[in-house]
């Protein structure tokens, strides 16, 4: 039996419509050019059920007979972001994982054997510029940008991108480096850039920056990356506003505003997540400084420090040293490069969460967080696999935001629930099998029919 596995149609469209930038442009025929049939898919999109699953069907053929080649390409790349998003499937088991699909019956994929999908993987990753273009349709101008990099380990001798370096999860390892870039409007990732190992985020920025060709772009840069040197390479950027936060200790920082409890020293305050935020202004490096106090926050980790100082083995806390970071507890000091009020400075810092979450689900929900591709061109490939996947993966995500049904399931939960579902070939047709009431009811309510 089948398990039936089936997206919102926009998963086709923007699987569709990356094929089409990735074939090139074509020459005008007598049937309708793949514009065409792309631009009605997307204006279809959003629509479930048998009668819209049926109407893509006949635009994908339709696509076929304009470009074998794209629809071919498109094919692959939905089979392996597929089996990415349900089973983290290396190159060796795509074919039986997506075999066992109902998928598989609707779109008969070929080249899926581990020999094929290499081959496929250099072509694919050769077309960057496509790919790009194709990412880019997620960016909207003037609703602001924000990089955040992550790296994942990978030990090919054959690219000269693993380096040996010191990763995110701790200790020294070969690893490359990736620049994501998080659209805020669309809530999507929609850029990457694949780096040396040895070179991090914020050396990246600017090529990062003209290549991904939005005007409104935010940096959102980490306390480990503080230094004169790297400071003085985000003033000579251009059309990049950054956020950096300064380390509690940096010298200059004044604490004195929030020294009494009734926070007289603070020019004001804000509310974020039912959160009063005081803020106070200061400068250094040459920058403004908006240094903040979450007071909910200064109650945690002064509680937090005290259990480390009443506990035996943890000698290196003491009420001495209590008394000297005690100012420093519940603050985060914020950098900007741009004039920035104090409310849209921390919000947009804050923002940065989401993209963290999107690198999350990259490297633990596709476990994506070691590659085993061997040339630059594969690592290309495999990525824009993942984003696709992500794409979906969020999706997924949103309706189950809307629908509430995130406050007692998880993304991962539902793919188990629609990777359970059944169809059996029965006098000649193929037909969903049973489901429960509960099931049913999950399905309902993120806005898929299997009927």
């Amino acid at each position: 039996m089948k398990p039936v596995f089936r997206f919102r149609i926009i998963c086709l469209a923007l699987l569709i419509f990356t094929v089409c930038l990735c074939a090139g442009c074509g020459q005008q025929e007598e049937k309708r050019d793949r514009q065409e049939i792309i631009e009605e898919i997307v204006v279809d999109y959003g629509n479930y059920g048998s009668e819209a699953d049926a109407h893509v069907q006949s635009l994908l053929k339709e696509l076929r007979a304009v470009d074998a080649d794209a629809a071919s390409r498109w094919e692959r790349i939905m089979a392996l972001a597929y089996c990415r998003l349900r089973e983290q499937s290396p190159l060796k088991a795509v074919a039986s994982v997506f075999g066992d699909s109902y998928l598989s019956v609707e779109n008969k994929v070929r080249g899926l054997s581990p020999n094929a999908l290499s081959g496929f993987y250099h072509d694919l990753g050769t077309r960057r510029p496509q790919i790009l273009a194709f990412l880019r349709k997620f960016c909207q101008e003037d609703t602001g940008v924000i990089f955040d990099g992550t790296d994942i380990l990978s030990a090919s001798k054959r690219m000269d991108l693993p380096r040996l370096s010191k990763v995110k999860s701790g200790g020294f390892d070969m690893a490359t480096n990736i620049m994501f870039g998080y659209s805020l409007a669309a809530g999507l990732a929609n850029y990457y850039r694949l780096l040396p190992g040895s070179i991090k985020d914020v050396k990246a920025f600017k090529i990062c920056a003209q290549e991904y060709g939005c005007t409104n772009m935010t940096a959102i840069v980490d306390k480990r990356f503080q230094s004169d040197e790297n400071i003085e390479f985000i003033d000579s950027m251009e059309g990049v506003s950054v956020i950096m936060a300064l380390r509690r200790n940096t010298k200059g920082l004044d604490y004195t505003p929030f020294a009494n409890r009734d926070n007289k020293g603070a020019l004001g305050h804000f509310w974020y997540s039912g959160r009063a935020i005081w803020y106070h202004k200061q400068e250094a490096y040459g920058h403004t400084v908006y240094l903040y106090l979450d007071e909910k926050r200064r109650v945690e980790e002064q509680e937090d420090y005290l259990a480390k100082v009443d506990d035996p083995e943890n000698d290196h806390y003491t009420m001495e040293s209590y008394n000297e970071h005690v100012m420093q507890f519940g603050t985060i000091a914020l950098l900007v490069t741009q004039e920035k009020s104090a409310q849209d400075t921390y919000y947009a810092y804050k923002s940065r969460g989401e993209v963290e979450q999107s690198i999350d689900v990259f490297k633990n929900t596709l476990e994506a967080d070691t590659s085993y591709m061997q040339t630059e061109q594969a690592l290309e490939t495999w990525m824009f696999i993942n984003m696709v996947a992500m794409h979906w993966y969020c999706e997924l995500r949103q309706r189950m935001v809307d629908s509430k049904l995130i406050e007692k399931y998880s993304p991962k939960d539902m793919i188990r629930v629609m990777g359970r579902l059944r169809s059996v070939y029965v006098n000649g047709k193929w037909h969903t099998t049973e489901i429960t009431a509960k099931e049913q009811r999950l399905l309902t309510a993120i806005g898929v029919d299997i009927t």
